[in-house]
């Protein structure tokens, strides 16, 4: 005989293998402060519907976050307005030919950042919170 079964445990199997890991399961929870009286149907819908709403306010955070970066939009505004009236208002023809090409350059460099900005930044978290929200609205399983 195997000197599992003259301790008293049981033989290996599904079952024995289902109680360890409720066993550690238990464990793990006991560590947290919840108790085994507490594993109940009525606690796990809490613990479920808590747990979304933190995801959901944690998404929504997200979001929120991100709103004070489109200040970006008006300071580029701004330098544009302010780069055309300069040009718009100067008088001699080479200086109006400096500043339009280098407001051309500036105009190149502003693409390129805010094109690797908008799309490395903003386009995925937008996409995954658009994501997100179409499918609790619609309740989309895909």
């Amino acid at each position: 005989m195997s000197r599992r079964r003259d301790k008293g445990h049981e033989p290996l199997g599904p079952v024995y293998l289902l109680r360890s890991v409720k066993d550690q399961v238990q464990l793990f929870q006991e560590k947290r402060g919840i108790l085994p009286e507490e594993n109940n149907f009525v606690n796990l819908i809490g613990v479920i519907i808590t747990q979304c709403g933190q995801a959901m306010y944690a998404v929504f955070t997200m979001f929120l976050a991100l709103i004070p970066a489109l200040s970006i939009f008006i300071y580029v505004v701004n330098f544009l307005l302010d780069r055309v009236l300069d040009i718009v208002t100067t008088r001699r023809k080479k200086e109006l030919w400096v500043k339009g090409g280098i407001f051309i350059l500036q105009l190149i460099c502003l693409f390129v950042l805010l094109k690797f900005i908008l799309g490395a930044i903003f386009a995925p978290i937008f996409s995954m919170q658009i994501t997100i929200i179409s499918k609790m609205l619609f309740f989309d399983e895909d």
